[in-house]
């Protein structure tokens, strides 16, 4: 049963979008679920035993990048305290110094126990996985005094040397963020040096967590990406499912928007390095190289589910320059800053026009685009939010990251809705389109009944009409047993259709005693060829009387005879046998195929062939007509065989030509039966050959005994 008919059931097909909805509605309520967990301030949620140490973080801006972490430690107060979360730098081309206090001791005792704080273990987590490198510095802070007191080591190597342009084995715990392990006693400090540097967007959204904490966090992170990604899958193969069914190519694309989209996101959270964690290059530039291509592959789904091509060419004309400028970008994706710069400002443009697009096709009247208009509204808004909280623009981190993630998970919510609409669309169009072919269907067979009746008349009448040339073309050829004064000759003629191309006749001299046997063969089949056969008999006929027992002469006056009479260019190949009373022969040929001649007295088999022109292509007096004679005795006992070259070019099962060979070894082979019998076996023997095979001539052999 295909989807449409499926759909078609108004209760599977409730049952079926209820199912649907609740997946994706399930998903998207994980997700807004593990949005809201996220942490958002320094101090991650913690177990009572375990109390988050404190967190200060200052920021020290290198325009040049070429501070090394001894400088840094000469330049203490230069370093300015950031206060609220998550950090944010911008584009920025400099690196930037973090140094991050970590204080254990300030909190020597939990004010409502009076207990002392117990050892911390645990992590510093870095939540912002675009970031190229990151260099890991822990400051000594044993010594007594205060930071500006502390001994400066000249060189020092960084503990940890990380980042998305470095191999994934480089970070300390296998995360799509960059964690770092920390371990405090309590009334310990430590100072922590961060070099980072990106070409995009720099943040440091920085957090203390414990161990049991964030292994809590990992698990509904993985609860609620595993939930969105899910979603993505059950979207993926739902709309696969259709396409294979409806063959609507809005679905097809559909599905390489949604593959395009979960590979996109796997890199804005980090998780695509795990795919390729030596492709460090890659990395970096798999970002823009995906953001790129989903934009593409969005404007295919747009092009083809609002049918611009039809409703609307002026928005169709402005989305293939869209194409265009993303292909561009993507070509130019090599300078990464600008283009990353670029294509979030094509990003913006791409969403406003896909809203505009559906407002003016819900205005052109196309139904389903209510539906996708209210869809583009939620991943608009989610990118807006996740770019204001990108730019700093709206204070607090927590979960801004995932708006234009939760924006796409509502999108396909609702772009479900408006799949639904189009295959409710399609069957209404279906519906229609069936009643109009049923019209038609009706008009068409009153039309085929009439111009069948129509040409089963003329049909009939053409048979009848056939019947009776095949009548008049047998009538004028002798019996296929004739026999003379001096020879008998048994024929077979099997023609393709009712009516064919081959001639075998026999004329009688009564003033001389001379027979003569003709065979010819004209160019073509069916009505055509039969019209040059019976105009033929009735050249031979007059040749025959006024040229004598002379083959040679006979042949040049049918020449000229049909020449003059046909101008569409057809001919015809004859060989002529003249027998005289006394046994002596005369043969011409005139481009027919050779002839065999059977001694008795010899048991031998002699071919008789005679140079000569096709009959009809020119007249004797425009060109001088060239035909040979071969002359020979014939004995008492003798026989003498002819045939046309449809009988000898018959092919069997493995396209292999009957050909003369066998014809003579079987006229040797059937010498010594009777006349009839040597016929009979000879027929065998060629139908046997051809049984598998095929012939597309019409088929003539006369056997003559004297």
């Amino acid at each position: 049963m295909s989807a449409l008919s499926f759909l078609n059931r108004s209760p599977d097909r409730r049952r079926l979008l209820l199912i649907y909805a609740g997946v994706l509605l399930a998903a998207l309520s994980s997700l807004a679920t593990g949005l809201r967990a996220e942490p958002g301030e320094h101090e991650s949620r913690q177990s009572t035993a375990a109390p988050t140490p404190l967190l200060r973080v200052a920021a020290l801006i290198d325009p040049t990048t070429d501070l090394a972490y001894a400088d840094v430690l000469n330049r203490a107060d230069e370093f300015s305290a950031i206060e609220d979360p998550p950090h944010n730098f911008g584009i920025t081309g400099s690196a930037v110094w973090l140094r991050l206090e970590i204080d254990h001791r300030s909190r020597d005792a939990d004010s409502s126990t009076g207990e002392s704080p117990a050892d911390f273990d645990g992590w510093l987590e870095l939540a912002w996985p675009y970031i190229d490198t990151i260099d890991y510095y822990e400051f000594d802070d044993a010594a007594p005094g205060g930071f500006e007191d502390r001994t400066i080591p000249e060189t020092r190597q960084a503990k940890y040397a990380t980042g998305r342009s470095r191999p994934y084995d480089t970070r300390p715990l296998d995360h799509r963020f960059f964690v770092f392990p920390i371990q405090l006693q309590p009334g310990e400090s430590r100072t922590i040096f961060l070099r980072i540097k990106s070409d995009t967007f720099l943040m440091a959204p920085l957090r203390l967590v414990s161990r049991d904490a964030f292994a809590f966090d990992r698990e509904i992170e993985g609860y609620t990406l595993g939930a969105y990604y899910g979603m993505l899958l059950v979207v993926f193969f739902y709309s696969l499912f259709i396409y294979s069914s409806l063959r609507e190519s809005a679905f097809l694309s559909y599905c390489g928007y949604v593959l395009c989209l979960a590979i996109y996101q796997l890199c804005v959270n980090g998780i695509a390095y795990r795919f390729w964690p030596d492709a460090t290059l890659w990395n970096k530039y798999s970002l823009p190289v995906f953001l790129t291509l989903l934009m593409l592959a969005a404007m295919d789904f747009i092009r083809r589910f609002l049918s611009l091509r039809k409703t609307d060419p002026l928005l169709n004309r402005i989305w293939l320059l869209f194409g265009c400028l993303a292909l561009a970008l993507l070509a130019a994706v090599y300078v990464y800053y600008p283009t990353v710069k670029y294509l979030i400002n094509a990003a913006t443009f791409f969403l406003v026009l896909a809203f505009i697009t559906g407002v003016r096709s819900w205005r052109l009247g196309n139904h389903s685009a209510r539906w996708f208009m209210v869809a583009w509204l939620a991943p608009i808004v989610g990118f807006l939010v996740q770019l204001s909280g990108t730019y700093g623009l709206v204070p607090g981190w927590s979960g801004m990251i995932y708006a234009g993630q939760f924006g796409t998970a509502l999108e396909l919510v609702l772009l479900s809705l408006a799949m639904a609409d189009r295959i409710n669309d399609l069957k209404k169009e279906q519906q229609s389109w069936n009643l109009r072919l049923e019209n038609q269907v009706r008009q068409r067979t009153v039309e085929l009944n009439t111009a069948l009746n129509e040409i089963h008349r003329e049909s009939e009448l053409h048979r009848i009409e056939l019947d009776i040339a095949a009548g008049i073309q047998k009538g004028i050829m002798p019996a296929s047993e004739t026999q003379t004064q001096r020879a008998r000759a048994v024929t077979y003629l099997q023609s393709l259709a009712p009516v064919g191309g081959d001639y075998f006749d026999v004329f009688e001299f009564k003033d001389t005693g001379h027979t003569a046997f003709l065979m010819a063969d004209a160019s073509g089949h069916g009505i055509p060829a039969a019209l040059i056969t019976t105009m033929a008999k009735i050249c031979f006929m007059d040749a025959t009387r006024n040229q004598g027992p002379n083959p040679r002469e006979i042949l040049l006056a049918v020449n000229d005879a049909i020449a003059r009479l046909i101008k569409t260019h057809e001919y015809l190949t004859a060989a002529m046998l003249i027998v005289g009373p006394e046994g002596e022969a005369k043969y011409a040929s005139a481009g027919h195929r050779r002839s065999f001649h059977y001694r008795r007295a010899g048991h031998a088999v002699d071919s008789w062939d005679t140079e000569g022109i096709l009959l009809g292509i020119y007249e004797n007096d425009v060109i001088p007509a060239h035909i040979t004679q071969h002359e020979a005795p014939v004995s008492p006992g003798d026989r003498f065989l002819m045939f046309t070259d449809g009988f000898t070019d018959v092919k069997n099962g493995s396209d292999e030509r009957f050909g003369e060979d066998r014809l003579i070894q079987l006229l040797a082979e059937t010498a010594a039966q009777d006349l009839d019998q040597a016929r009979d076996n000879i027929l065998d023997v060629w139908r046997e050959f051809q049984r598998h095979g095929s012939r597309d001539d019409d088929c003539t052999f006369t056997l003559i005994e004297f």
